[in-house]
């Protein structure tokens, strides 16, 4: 019998391991069982992320689907890339790339999450050259500042008309005046965001340490195919978390010392800590309101956002994050000139 034949077969027993109930570790789409540390996932998006489960009807081994440009941000996986079809401006692929740890635009630099497809994006404009603004929420933005003492009569409209940047520092803060010594003086803020809540369970966590390819010796076949391309269904050695059964298999692991790891039960969210009371929370200004445009932003600078649009307190100004172009709307999911531009 030909060495060929032989490596078919025993490829073929491989795959009649791991295709029985035993092997999916629990992360299955459907039946019952238990959720290992990382499960995989069964939406539609799964395909673009590359990690559906092995009976996700979204699973398709060849498919071409996972070309997005996937990196981590804010400890979550975002989209940081156009597509290849985006023929509008230059500035929208250059922005949707941006460096994720810039803080100089904290609102053009929030990622996005969209009620249509649930993918994350890195930013606004990354949600509007994948044709996928029409319904989306922009993550939490929030300012902690340690200098800032909770039983100071400040009030927080008011501290956020003197939020600016400084370079010299690099972080954004405020300034207040001392009313004995007449002094002005900089208040240095940490600016974050976070995950809304109703969207946590949308949202792709960044994996931990995972071995995602064949060691470089392996040659190029089945195994290897289906360890890079393949579904998701971790499994552990020695402490080493492999993608699926056929990573481990093609990192020369014996199939005696792979196992499913520890489990941990149903997936949950965990409570988020009560916020510091040193914390000025910018979630409500960022809560988009298509119909009336932005009422936080009409209170903080007089000014009513359009349709569309939210107000941005770090710029004092109304951004458009549906076409990201001023002047332009949204029509049959098409970003066109306004033919009744503001008065």
């Amino acid at each position: 019998m030909s060495l060929k034949i032989i490596c078919l077969f025993w490829a073929l027993s491989i795959w009649h391991a791991v295709s029985s109930e035993e092997s999916f570790c629990g992360n299955k789409c459907f039946g019952e069982g238990v959720v290992t540390s990382r499960s995989c996932y069964c939406d539609s998006s799964c395909s673009i992320y590359n990690d559906c489960c092995a009976d996700s009807k979204f699973f398709e081994i060849n498919s071409t689907k996972a070309t997005k440009s996937i990196i981590c941000k804010r400890k979550a996986l975002v989209v940081n890339s156009c597509v290849k079809e985006w023929n509008g401006p230059d500035f929208m692929i250059k922005s949707c790339k941006s460096n994720p740890d810039d803080d100089v635009d904290p609102v053009g630099n929030t990622p996005v999450t969209s009620e249509v497809t649930g993918i994350t994006y890195s930013n606004y404009f990354c949600a509007i050259c994948n044709g996928d603004a029409e319904k989306i929420i922009m993550w939490n933005v929030k300012m902690s500042c340690p200098l800032l003492n909770a039983d100071l009569p400040v009030d927080k409209d008011e501290v956020f008309k003197y939020i600016f940047y400084n370079h010299p520092t690099k972080e954004w803060g405020y300034v207040l005046r001392d009313d004995t010594t007449k002094k002005m003086s900089f208040h240095g803020c940490a600016v974050t965001s976070e995950i809304p809540d109703i969207h946590k369970i949308k949202v792709r966590q960044c994996a931990s340490d995972e071995v995602k390819t064949c060691v470089s010796t392996w040659k190029k076949d089945l195994i290897n195919e289906m360890c890079q391309r393949g579904y998701t269904d971790p499994v552990y050695s020695n402490s080493t978390k492999y993608k699926n059964f056929y990573c481990a298999i093609c990192n020369r692991i014996d199939h005696s010392a792979i196992s499913c790891g520890q489990a941990i039960g149903p997936r949950t969210n965990k409570n988020q800590e009560p916020d510091d009371k040193n914390s000025l929370s910018f979630s409500l200004l960022l809560d988009i309101n298509f119909s009336e445009g932005n009422l936080v932003g009409k209170r903080l600078a007089e000014i009513t956002c359009l349709k569309g649009e939210i107000f941005d307190p770090f710029a004092r100004r109304c951004r458009n994050i549906v076409c990201g172009i001023p002047g332009y709307v949204l029509q049959n999911g098409m970003c066109v000139a306004d033919p009744v531009p503001p008065l």
